[in-house]
Formats: C-alpha cells, structure tokens, sequence
C-alpha cells in the first residue's frame, strides 16, 4: 500500500451487491504503539539492549567487539545517539584479574624474603626463587599444547600454589649444602645429593598431586569447574620437581655459596626431646585441627556452589495482579525508584517494566558499597514495600534478611521439602502430617503444600471462571466459538488485536486492530455489553454464562511415575539457623515404604550427588595417599 488511504479503500464484504469497504466500519490511521515495556537507567528511560556470549567465548575480547561495534553503528548515526554501557562482566573479571596479580606478586616478595632469611645467601635464594618462573613456563607449555582451559579458579590456585612450587628445590638445595659442609666437592655434592633425596622428593610430591588425581571421578558442575583446577597444579608440581633436577644441581656446582662446617646444632636436644615424647606434638596438632573444624562448621555456610562473579547490589521486584495497566505498574516501582535517585551518593540503578511486573537493581562503587548506606536505604524500600497491598512484592540484597510477599498467599517461604510417592491419596495425607509436625516449633511462620512444582508463586490465587449454558446458546443459536471469539478480541490487549506486518510507502508496519471504546473497560462492563449473533440478534453474556471465582489449586507434577508433594515453611530466626533447623528436618524426617523424601535443590547450592561426589574424591584421595607412602616406607605399619 502507497498510503492509509490504500487500506481503507479494502473491500471487506457486501451488503445487496454493494461492496463494504474498511472505512465503512472502522478508522484507519497511523498511531504509535501503545508501551508495554520500558528500560530505565538512573531515573532516565533508556532503551535497554541485553547481550549474552556464546558458552566458550573468551568475555574480554567479546566485551571489546561489542563495544567496538557499538561505536561503529554511533558514528554510522553522525554523532546522533550516544550508548552507556550498565554492567560488564569482564570489567569485574578485570578486576579481578588485577587483584590476582598484586597478590601472585606479593606472594612472590614474600616467598624470596623468607629464602633470603633462610639461607643468607643472595645467589642462592636467587637460585631457589628462579625454579618458581621456570615452573610457571614448563606448565603454560603443557597447558596450551593439551589445551587446557584457565578460569580465575584455576589462576588463583596456581597463584597460592607458588609456594610449593620452591619446596622441591629447597630441599634439593639443602640436601646439596649439607654435603658441601661436610667436605663433599660442589660436583660430586650437587651430584650425590639429589640421588640421596629423590624417593622422598618424589613421593611428596605424588601425594599432593594424588589428590588433584580423584578430581577425574567429578561429574557435572564439579568436573567443568575443578578439573582444569587439578590438571593446571598437578602438571605444575610435577614441573617443579623436574626444575629442581635440572636446574638447581648443576648451577650449584657452579656457584661458592657461604656455609659453615658441619656441627650439631643447638636444637639437637629438643628435637631428641619431642622424637622421645611425640605426644607434645601430636597433642596440640590435634586440638588445633578440631577447634579449627569447630570454627568452621560454626562460621562457614557449606553447600553454596563457586561463582566469581558476586557483586552486591538491592534488588527489588513487583509482581502486579493479572490485567495490570503499564502505567500503573511504572507508577508503582517509580515510587522505588524515586527513593534511590534523590540519595546524594553515587550508584547505578537499573530498571525494567513489562506487562505485570517490574525490576529494579541498584549497585555501588566499592567506597559506597562497603558503608552503612546500602544497608539504610534496603530498609527504607522495605518500608515503602509494606505500605503495599494487592501486589506481590520482594526487596533482597546485602544481608540474608529480605522482604517478600504475594497477595493471598502471604510471605515467601524458603524451605522446602520433596515427598514422593505412586498413591496420591496417601501422599496428602503424608504431607499433612509433616505439616502438622512443622507446625509443633514455634519458629515456624506458615506452612503450605502444593503438588505443583511451578506453581510457588500462585500459591492460594484467585480467578474468574465463565461457564457457558448450552440451553440459553441454543435457543440464541451461538455457536460456542462464537463467544470465545468476542471475549478474546475484547480482551486482548485490552481490546487490541496485532496482526502481520504491512509494508506502508517502503516501510514495515505492524497492523494493529483496536475494539472503540475497551481500553478502560471493566469485568461489570464486559459482561453486561452488548453483542450480536452471527444472524443479527443481540445478546450479553449475563445471558449465556455464569461468572464465579475459583482458587487456583495448580495442577499434579510426576517424575519417574511418581506424584510429587512440596511441604513449603518459613522460619522465624536466622538464615543459619533455618538452614541447620531445614537439615534437621530433613535427617529425621522418615517416610513409610513405597514413599520417597528429598531436598528442594536450588541451582546455586550443591546438590547431594555432588556433595557425595566430594566425599567419594576425599575417601580416595587417602587411599592413594596411603598407598604411595606404603610403597615408599615398604611397610604398612611405618605408614601410620
């Protein structure tokens, strides 16, 4: 079509052999699209573009050709349109790169600071400190030959890992010493003295690397993460007892360190003392390491799955009922959004409007970040959030405490726990028992069960259900299509109907078909407005149907042939506490025969398989540890 006239001039039906043209029935005009969803940034609308790298895709070089590109289509515009980009991952991964090479680099002043001490010679503390680069060289030669992947787990435990890099040569170069002050030649001492050693030198090394060696059984998640992890310090020990054969030996005979005759040493004695008493020794070790294990199961959350990228931030979600204006949803996180924005520090709001529901991220520079203010204004949005009625609604970030509720159903309820059974009767009746017991503790808020795996969020809703009578349809003669297409070209979009593109004077257009008079329209209104039959005759839908409201119960989930229950609860106290309270639950929960339990997995927790998995590598990690030092020993008993 050259223009809207065009469109108008369609014919659309006929009436006595007189064409109906378009314009005879409705208003053809060029408009702009009504806003169903919106990108805002700092208070600003913004259009918002998400980009995503491919799997494998190194995230630097993908960062600089999207931002190279994105400067290309500026210029290509004249300088008209200007992009701000929100948030970069691989500006975090450069930070974090940066933080990794200070402390690689602090770790290394401190490594030659403790040889230097140690063996008051310059040149050998040199000597010792340049097996650490030829190490790091000989392993990223292995590396990229078989093609090893490096992420910043894998570079920080190669970072940490720099000090036993030097153990091996360390001991080569005593043991080369030692000879040397007995009287021993430098040729034949760098020569006697590695032979004497390298048994114990190797097998040190072995079960260190041994343990790397059951991370092969890891499946999933574990084995993407921590295998690289293994093959990089495992291939990087190795490296390091081959440096300390080659490289330390023959420029020792090479080099006069300073070093006295041999004598026996002050601490012969205590060392005679503790070979005679070994209990003062193992005593303290064994205390240290069982207060060490206590602090850490009290302090330390277990379970949580690795992720490098954790910046903090607020977040605050809205989730308005079914049939929400746009307007009204923008107007309602707004009010949100205007709390942050008149704050006087610096921060990065980030915010997204579509349809029903809306959210808003808020993040700091680290001298905001690791102040009080995030933490005062988390409470300020969960004051405004309160003040909310008829609109679920969550406020999280910073600390474990968050807001969060759903009209009808109430608070959020974090804990949950899988039953599973082939009777469904009988699963309820399980479940309702595992209810009533939870209901026992005092710290638990509400319980509810639901047989619906993706139905959380719906949980006690409301709808309208409109049941259609056949008799009062067949005396009007409307065919039940009929009815389901007038509500639906009513409701849709409140009352728009969008089609196929149209290509308008060179451009595309897409054809929207709007109902007068339904942008505001009511459910009181809907039902008491006037249609017509097929053959002319009018009616409402008072008429021919009956309107209720329903609970929506969801539906039934299976797995494996078997009818899924979830008993979900809240708990009032700490987040430690309800997780250890949660485990506890689990652990003594028991079920009948036929019946099975589980934990609702959460994809940033650990899963029982993987935790498993890492009890498994641990049990033959010792085992292969008992093995290399039983063949070392030739004794099973010298072992222990």
């Amino acid at each position: 079509a050259a223009s809207t006239t065009d469109i108008e001039t369609i014919v659309i039906g006929r009436s006595q052999e007189r064409p109906i043209k378009l314009k005879d029935v409705a208003t053809v005009f060029m408009g702009y699209e009504e806003m169903k969803e919106e990108g805002r940034y700092n208070g600003q609308p913004t259009v918002v573009v998400d980009v995503f790298k491919q799997p494998l895709s190194p995230s630097m070089a993908t960062s600089a050709a999207v931002r190279q590109r994105m400067d290309q289509a500026i210029k290509k515009m004249g300088g008209r349109l200007n992009y701000m980009v929100i948030s970069d991952e691989s500006e975090e991964l450069t930070h974090q790169l940066l933080g990794l090479a200070r402390i690689s680099l602090l770790i290394l002043v401190v490594i030659f600071l403790i040889l230097l001490i140690t063996v008051r010679d310059v040149r050998a503390a040199l000597l010792i400190f340049s097996s650490v680069f030829f190490s790091v060289f000989a392993t990223f030669t292995v590396i990229y030959i078989a093609k090893i992947p490096l992420n910043l787990l894998t570079l920080s435990g190669f970072a940490l890992g720099f000090g036993m890099f030097v153990d091996n040569a360390v001991v080569v170069y005593d043991n080369i010493l030692r000879l040397r002050e007995k009287g021993m030649s430098p040729l034949q001492a760098s020569i006697e003295g590695p032979r004497q050693i390298f048994v114990p030198v190797l097998a040190s090394t072995l079960t260190t690397v041994i343990v790397f060696f059951s991370f092969a059984y890891f499946q999933g998640r574990l084995r993407i993460y921590y295998l690289p992890l293994a093959q990089t310090i495992a291939v990087a020990l190795l490296s390091s007892v081959v440096v300390a054969y080659t490289l330390i030996p023959p420029l020792a005979a090479r080099m006069n360190f300073r070093y006295k005759p041999y004598r026996e040493g002050k601490g012969s004695n205590a060392y005679r003392f503790f070979f005679r008493y070994p209990l003062f020794v193992i005593l303290p070790l064994v205390a240290a390491i069982f207060f060490s294990y206590t602090i850490f199961k009290k302090e330390v959350s277990f379970g949580q799955f690795f992720s490098w990228y954790q910046k903090q931030s607020i977040n605050v979600w809205l989730r308005m009922p079914p049939g929400t204006e746009f307007e009204d949803t923008k107007n309602s996180i707004l009010g949100f959004e205007k709390i942050v924005v008149d704050k006087p520090y610096e921060k990065a709001i980030t915010t997204k409007i579509g349809g029903n529901f809306a959210f808003m991220e808020v993040s700091f520079p680290p001298e905001i970040e690791f102040s009080a203010e995030p933490y005062q204004l988390k409470q300020e949005l969960i004051s405004l959030a309160t003040n909310m009625a008829g609109v679920g609604i969550g406020v999280s970030g910073f600390d474990p405490e968050g807001y969060y509720y759903m009209p009808d159903t109430g608070s959020f309820l974090p804990y949950s726990i899988q039953v599973k059974g082939y009777d469904f009767e009988r699963l309820i009746r399980l479940a309702d028992e595992i209810k009533q017991s939870l209901l026992l503790n005092r710290r638990v808020k509400e319980v509810s069960i639901q047989t619906d795996r993706g139905y959380s969020f719906m949980r006690g809703g409301k709808y309208y259900s409109l049941t259609l009578d056949y008799d009062a349809m067949r005396r009007l003669q409307i065919d039940p299509r009929h009815i389901t297409y007038l509500i639906g070209s009513t409701l849709s979009s409140r009352g728009n109907m969008t089609f196929n593109r149209m290509r308008v004077a060179d451009k595309e257009y897409d054809i929207e078909l709007r109902l007068q008079g339904s942008e505001n329209l009511e459910l009181d209104e809907l039902m008491n407005k006037e249609f017509k039959t097929s053959t002319g005759i009018p009616f409402r839908l008072t008429e021919v149907t009956r309107l209720s409201e329903k609970e929506a119960r969801g539906g039934i989930s299976r797995e494996n042939q078997q009818y899924i229950a979830f008993i979900n609860w809240d708990y009032l106290g700490s987040t430690k506490a309800g997780d250890k309270f949660h485990k506890a639950m689990y652990k003594n929960l028991e079920v009948p025969p036929g019946f099975m339990k589980s934990l609702e997995e959460q994809r940033w927790m650990m899963k029982e398989e993987e935790k498993f998995q890492l009890v498994q590598s641990i049990i033959i990690s010792l085992f292969l540890i008992f093995l290399i030092l039983t063949v070392l020993y030739e004794s099973i008993w010298q072992t222990f």
